[in-house]
């Protein structure tokens, strides 16, 4: 079987239709010989945030000499990115060959696999065979259900910022959501998370006593002496014993709490480790860490972003904010014609209306292009259009991008920002990538 043919196959079985249960991967697990039994996990869910954490959790255990696996989702271009070794996709041909594992072992279950527990359990067979040390696991929705949290036995459990998202699946309120997420806390099991919203706080802190997870809070206010670079982060965060400071001039500012949570999470990953090698792995993990499809910057003055729920559209727009500023006017505050443009694509079961009246609201584009992303589940761009005054509809990306590229005086020098659905954004993206723009 070839990549090619595997993909086929794999984007033929069943998406986004009901989940099977907990049990349903645990037996197939079984059946593939536990392969997750052969590492150390990291499990992280949350609402906003938590595949970069996931990226610097690997990155700093990386720097401290461990072999790690990383599986997440969505993948912007190649369903191969979903599996990572150290910083290496798993090749094409492995992956068909787990694709033909993972499947043949799946015949013998009444209930077929759905997508995402393919793609999962070819990731444990494949960490197995990899010999790796420790797999950071990030939730596909939710936490207490997911594929992902199958695994009997974790060693660190991990949940990012929760704010309202998947409503019709996971809950109306902060406070029937945070339950769900913190459903991948295990007894004894070290559970890292942020101590706001409070709500959710509250929730999470409460679902550690039932389970007996051992809880580790922490608070933005541990994140001190910030510089404010014109791109990228530039921080100390104090824990109970030490301060670190950490850079990157990739990332942008809203990146600091997942930071925060990645440093603590490999703080206790690294607690055997020498001072000397935790305060290193920390600072160059977090260093060398780009995170695609994460205000990405794919060439210049294009960025992508795969903001797609209120509280991630609200944090991209304070970030494009801030970027537009530095990028637009000069020292003496003169605008040098360059257009601040936004290309957008959403999924109609999303809370759009919310997130187009905050875009709306803050004012700070000149041109709003509503596009249609290819994709059965993508709200229309007409439809999206209505919801901001004087957008500019062009339903094909390609021709948005173009459109957006020629815009004003500078062509070519407008300021572009990309956001919305990931699988927007994985095709702008694989337009650079594959040589096409």
């Amino acid at each position: 079987m070839t990549y090619e043919e595997a993909v086929s196959k794999l984007f033929d079985t069943p998406r986004f239709s009901k989940k099977n249960s907990i049990e349903h991967t645990r037996r197939l697990l079984r059946a593939l010989g536990h392969p997750e039994e052969s590492f150390h996990i990291v499990h992280v869910a949350g609402s906003v945030g938590k595949g970069s954490t996931c990226s610097f959790i690997k990155n700093i255990l990386d720097e401290a000499g461990y072999v790690t696996g990383i599986f997440t989702s969505p993948h912007l271009t190649e369903p191969s990115e979903r599996i990572r070794v150290k910083d290496k996709d798993i090749s094409h041909e492995d992956f068909a060959g787990y694709f033909a594992m993972v499947t043949q072992c799946a015949r013998k279950e009444i209930d077929p696999p759905t997508f995402f527990e393919v793609v999962f359990l070819m990731g444990m067979c494949y960490f197995r065979d990899a010999g790796i040390d420790i797999g950071v696991l990030e939730t596909g929705l939710g936490g207490r259900l997911d594929a992902t949290n199958a695994p009997a036995s974790k060693d660190l459990c991990v949940i990012t910022k929760i704010a309202l998202e998947h409503t019709d699946i996971l809950g109306d309120t902060l406070d029937e959501i945070a339950p769900e997420k913190a459903g991948i806390m295990r007894k004894g099991v070290p559970a890292v998370f942020l101590d706001e919203p409070e709500e959710a706080c509250a929730q999470i802190l409460k679902k550690a006593k039932e389970t007996g997870a051992k809880p580790k809070i922490i608070s933005k206010k541990n994140i001190i002496d910030v510089k404010n670079p014109k791109l990228g982060i530039d921080f100390s965060y104090k824990t109970e014993y030490d301060i670190y400071r950490v850079k990157n001039g990739l990332l942008p500012g809203y990146q600091a709490e997942n930071i925060a949570l990645a440093i603590e999470a490999a703080l206790i990953m690294l607690k055997d480790k020498d001072p000397l090698i935790r305060r290193r792995s920390i600072e160059k993990g977090v260093e060398k860490t780009l995170i695609r499809g994460r205000m990405h910057e794919i060439r210049r003055n294009l960025f992508v972003d795969g903001a797609h729920n209120p509280a991630e559209i609200a944090a991209f727009l304070g970030e494009a904010q801030r970027i537009i500023s530095s990028r637009r006017f000069g020292s003496f505050g003169s605008s040098f014609g360059k257009k601040a443009i936004l290309i957008l694509g959403m999924m109609k079961d999303k809370d759009t209306e919310r997130m187009m009246a905050d875009i709306s609201g803050r004012g700070i584009f000149d041109a709003v292009i509503p596009v249609t992303v290819k994709n059965k589940r993508a709200m229309d761009a007409t439809d999206m259009g209505k919801m901001i005054d004087g957008a500019i509809v062009i339903p094909d990306s390609e021709k948005a991008l173009e459109y957006a590229l020629s815009m004003g005086e500078n062509k070519g020098e407008n300021i572009i920002f990309v956001t919305g659905s990931m699988y927007l954004v994985g095709e702008i993206t694989g337009m650079y990538e594959g040589g096409r723009a």
